[in-house]
């Protein structure tokens, strides 16, 4: 197994490394301590205005953890997931498309969430996922194969209300007959 040291994205799918620039990160109402959504803003600038890593202590830094994922069949592509971190919680996807949130300042894993329910994935590039609330509701939103998933931010249940029974197909609508079209998105949508 290869691990990899990351600064601000995660590019493996057997090893998910703890992201360095985030080292630390605690449970705190600061905007400039999150990163919750992909390359960090709608305008996908990829720029933090964290500036505790400078060029003159870059290579002083240390990895604080890492966490191995598990899901990943043999052969399956790489992880190309852009990991965001909302309230002290890393959330990502692997490689097979499962959702992961994860203790930003531990490396421990609060949850997954399989949306093949053990079956194969379809395997093609995911790169993340999306972060989303009103007052106490809290979601993750992604995709995997044909389906747009919500899922509950604080642990692993799909969101009832959101379309059938928290997921919908992406396929509906489109043209032709839909279950013979399919449907993916490579990169995790931006909410406004």
């Amino acid at each position: 197994m290869r691990k990899l040291k990351l600064v601000a994205f995660i590019a493996q799918s057997v090893v998910l490394a703890a992201p360095i620039l985030f080292t630390g990160c605690k449970k705190d109402q600061e905007n400039d301590r999150t990163w919750s959504v992909y390359k960090a803003d709608a305008g996908s600038s990829n720029y933090s205005p964290l500036d505790q890593i400078n060029v003159s202590n870059v290579a002083q830094l240390k990895s604080a953890w890492t966490f191995t994922i598990k899901d990943n069949a043999a052969g399956t592509r790489a992880s190309q997931s852009n990991p965001i971190i909302v309230d002290g919680v890393l959330y990502t996807t692997s490689a097979s498309q499962h959702a992961y949130a994860i203790n930003a300042e531990t490396g421990a894993q609060l949850w997954s969430f399989d949306p093949f329910n053990g079956g194969e994935s379809g395997g093609e590039v995911n790169r993340g996922l999306t972060y989303w609330e009103r007052g106490t509701d809290k979601r993750i939103l992604f995709t995997a194969n044909n389906n747009l998933f919500a899922l509950d931010a604080t642990n692993d249940k799909l969101i009832s209300s959101f379309g059938t029974s928290g997921k919908v197909d992406m396929r509906v609508g489109l043209r032709d007959t839909s279950k013979d079209i399919y449907v993916s998105s490579t990169s995790p949508g931006i909410i406004y």
